[in-house]
């Protein structure tokens, strides 16, 4: 199929009226219009009047509608079998579908024969498949390599199987292939495991089967056991069922609580003798506690008694010391008010020779900021006088370069387009220079020609020109131009000498301005005013009040004056501390003396209290005699008591022994009986499974279980043998197509070499088996195809599909490529190789392509496609 033309109405931004696009070329043309054109729209526009049954009502269809309500109608006109062909299709309202022989009119088709028609011609049921998926590539989705699902690969394969083969590479091997793999899915999962079904009941079965004949075969070996434990019950039994046995348990036991019965008197008589014993304990320990009081006390008393007599000489010391710290503290009061007089004179004199000093050089200072005042007003007026030149001064040395760069591109066009000038000169008469027009402008004089411009001569006829002069160039230049002469209106200038001389006294106005600025900024680093301050405040210094010249003159120097007053302040210093010391230590000494007499009366106190508990210091050694006398006695009583208990609990066992004899002799009666029951239960059961066992007849069960087991072992291995069949032949199918698949590609890597080398001269692509690129490959390195930039993607898509093209016209199934806003990721360079290979492509297969950059496909070199209206036809 070719496309010749398209038309459409009532759809979308195109009315009632209808447009169309006319004499489609067999080669390459371009649709190259602004954004919101309606180039997208044309495009669904072709995959409607292909895809869609013209009875649908989908939502696409009623998107495409126009406003207006009316139904959307669309005309295809294609070459296909050597004939031309008309497919018209109506949508929505009064829907129809036809399609028409353009050479003699005739109706070939018309509804939803028409609509079969077409999809059986193009290969594919829906858009994006087939052909189209292969060849097509819509705005956004360029950088998408080719991908027309299976109907596109078995199109491609269907081609390339006329050279390869039919047997093992071609639609019998994969038809084989799938029937293999749908046999094996029925069997196995991916992982060889297998699958719910007929397989898998055999396999869970036997399983089964298994697990039923271990469990027989053990029941059948725990009969055996049983037996064996019967005899083993018996034997014990008879041991535990013993009478004289148990009569000497019960001997054991009579004896055991004979003993526990006098353990028990004896343990009460003990616990009388162990309270004694304690409370002997006791009382020692009390007995100690008296003597040890009675000695702290008299320790105490006698430490008290040498403070006492020790107090009286201690408070006359510390009474002479407070009398002499009383006279020293006189004699500190008396040196502090002499040097504090000293002080404030020498205070009084170093400030009036500050002040003095101070007026002095206020006058100076005063005298020296009014200069400075005075030369920084000078300045600052010629700063002004500057900046306002500068405002009048618009010529800076960017604005100079800008306009010396806009000069020199205007010169270097100018060179250009008088080296490669071509002009046109009329000779008309009057009324030719009413009709003879230049691109649609009357032709009046002389005119520079730039690239291909169109020459109209009445109703004659119209003459293309092809200029050497590239179009581009001569609009740059006029631009160029254009632009310099509005920078000289704007700057006021007249010329690139007249704006460089204007910068340069800008320059000299700054750079004086700047040396100004940095002399004012020496002069009055805080500004003019803050420096006016200073001058009054220094003048207000110069007005006090000053003293006569006789006192000025008896002053002493000033370093004079202010060293006395340092050493004054020194002084009376020092002699405050030695007071303030003295003071605290006069306190000191008094607190001393006050806590003296405190402390002796608080001795005393104390030294009373223990006169009344020890009485007279004479009996207080025979006191401590008596409490010793007590203490040994308890003492002696006590080892007494100790011995007897000792004694008592040598002649019979203790309580807790004789309990625990009791109890294990009565435990162990109790587990001979337990066990004895518990081994006649355990008879009675192993009776009991032993009659069980021999009604069921477990040898025959066993049997028919093997018999089950070696059928289903057989229907094991024979789906085993057919899942090995089965996947040998997959692996040979698969080992064919693998080793066939080089020469399935190398028809698409024959097509796709010559374009791939005018745009990547150094790169090589590898081919995948759903015909798409895998591998890119230059400069010694391999990378994958999504590891690249998405303008190389773009591009090596574009190529692809231009070989998928090229490879379907040369095994007669041609179809048209159609790139919407493709190539938009392209660098100059490289979009300039896309466009080669696209002329190269071109010659054998037609390519329309459509893009909203108008200035970048100037350069294609295709035919440009135009809107027109839709034409009178029947």
């Amino acid at each position: 199929m070719r496309i010749t033309a398209l038309r459409l109405r009532n759809i979308r931004r195109f009315d009632q009226d209808g447009v169309a696009i006319e004499s489609i070329p067999a080669g390459l043309s371009v649709l190259a219009e602004p954004n919101e054109y309606g180039k997208s729209t044309l495009f669904d526009v072709l995959r409607v009047v292909l895809f869609e049954k013209h009875s649908t009502r989908r939502e696409n269809i009623k998107r495409l509608a126009s406003v207006s309500g009316l139904a959307p109608i669309i005309e295809i006109d294609f070459v296909a079998l050597d004939k031309n062909y008309r497919l018209r299709k109506q949508f929505l309202k009064s829907p129809s579908a036809e399609l028409r022989l353009l050479d003699t009119g005739q109706i070939l088709k018309a509804d939803g024969e028409a609509h079969d028609w077409i999809i059986d011609l193009i290969g594919a049921t829906k858009a994006g498949e087939g052909p189209t998926g292969l060849l097509w590539a819509e705005q956004g989705s360029s950088m998408l390599p080719p991908d027309a699902g299976e109907p596109g690969k078995t199109l491609l394969a269907g081609l390339l199987e006329r050279e390869v083969g039919e047997v093992t590479g071609g639609e019998r091997a994969r038809l084989i292939l799938k029937r293999v793999q749908e046999e094996l899915s029925k069997l196995v999962t991916k992982q060889l495991r297998p699958k719910t079904g007929p397989y898998k009941t055999v396999i869970d079965d036997l399983e089964q089967i298994n697990f039923d004949i271990s469990e027989t075969e053990a029941r059948l070996n725990s009969a055996e056991n049983l037996l064996i434990d019967l005899a083993q019950l018996k034997q014990t039994i008879k041991s535990l069922d013993d009478p004289e046995r148990m009569n000497r348990i019960d001997a054991e036991i009579k004896n055991a609580n004979e003993r526990l019965k006098e353990s028990e008197r004896n343990s009460e008589r003990l616990e009388i003798d162990i309270d004694k014993f304690e409370d002997k304990k006791v009382e020692i320990t009390r007995y100690k506690k008296d003597v040890d009081l009675h000695d702290e006390q008299v320790k105490e008393a006698k430490a008290l008694q040498q403070k006492l007599e020790s107090a009286p000489r201690n408070f006359d010391n510390l009474k002479f010391k407070n009398e002499k710290l009383k006279e020293d503290l006189e004699t500190a009061r008396i040196s502090e008010v002499r040097l504090r007089n000293q002080r404030s004179e020498a205070e009084a004199i170093a400030k009036l020779c500050a002040r003095v000093e101070r007026e002095s050089n206020a006058k100076k200072t005063s005298e020296r900021l009014r200069q400075n005042i005075e030369k920084a007003e000078l300045v600052n007026r010629e700063i002004i006088i500057l900046k306002n030149r500068l405002s009048n001064s618009p010529i800076t040395d960017a604005v100079f370069i800008r306009i010396k760069d806009a000069q020199m591109e205007v010169d270097k066009l100018q060179e250009r387009l008088s080296a490669d000038s071509t002009t046109i000169t009329p000779y008309l008469t009057p009324k030719g220079s009413t009709v003879v027009t230049l691109e649609g402008n009357p032709l009046t004089g002389k005119t520079d020609l730039a690239g291909t411009q169109l020459l109209r001569i009445g109703e004659y006829g119209e003459i293309s020109i092809e200029s050497n002069t590239p179009k581009d160039i001569k609009d740059k230049f006029d631009r160029a131009k254009t632009m310099l002469g509005e920078l000289f209106s704007s700057y006021q200038v007249i010329s690139v000498d007249d704006a460089e001389a204007k910068s340069i006294e800008r320059r000299q106005i700054e750079s004086r301005k700047e040396k100004l600025q940095y002399h004012l900024d020496q002069l009055a680093p805080e500004g003019i005013l803050a420096l006016q301050e200073s001058y009054e405040t220094e003048q207000a210094i110069t007005n006090e009040d000053g003293l006569s010249k006789e006192e000025v003159a008896n002053l002493p120097e000033r370093s004079i004056a202010e060293r006395n007053w340092e050493i004054t302040r020194g002084d009376y210093d020092q002699v405050k501390d030695q007071l303030s010391a003295a003071e605290i230590t006069y306190s000191n000494a008094q607190s001393q003396l006050n806590e003296l007499k405190s402390e002796f009366e608080r001795f005393r106190e104390q030294y009373d209290k223990h006169i009344a508990k020890l009485g007279d210091e004479s009996t207080w050694d025979s006191k401590r005699d008596e409490l010793l006398l007590v203490l040994q006695k308890a003492i002696n009583e006590k080892d007494k008591l100790e011995a007897e208990i000792e004694e008592k609990q040598n002649a019979h066992p203790s309580l807790e022994i004789a309990k625990d004899d009791v109890k294990r002799y009565e435990e162990a009666k109790k587990n001979l009986t337990n066990k004895l029951h518990e081994k006649k239960i355990r008879e009675a059961e192993v009776k009991r499974d032993l009659a069980a066992i021999s009604e069921k007849g477990l040898e025959e069960e066993l049997a028919n279980l093997k018999q089950k087991q070696s059928y289903l072992e057989k229907q094991r291995s024979s789906y085993e043998a057919h899942i090995a069949a089965l996947q040998l032949l997959e692996a040979e199918l698969l080992s064919s197509q693998k080793s066939l698949q080089e020469q399935f590609l190398k028809p698409v890597s024959n097509e796709l070499g010559p374009l791939l080398k005018i745009v990547f001269p150094d790169a090589e692509i590898s081919l995948g088996g759903d015909f798409n690129a895998e591998e890119f490959r230059r400069l010694g390195r391999v990378e994958t195809i999504d590891s690249l930039s998405g303008g190389t993607r773009e591009q090596i898509a574009v190529l692809t599909r231009l070989a998928f093209a090229q490879l379907m016209a040369k095994r007669g199934r041609e179809m048209p490529v159609i790139l919407d806003d493709a190539l938009v990721w392209c660098d100059d360079n490289r979009l300039e190789n896309v466009f080669r290979a696209l002329r190269s492509a071109s010659r054998d297969i037609q390519c329309i392509v459509m893009t909203c950059h108008e200035k970048s496909f100037s350069t294609l070199g295709a035919k440009e496609l135009k809107l027109v209206p839709w034409p009178q036809h029947d």
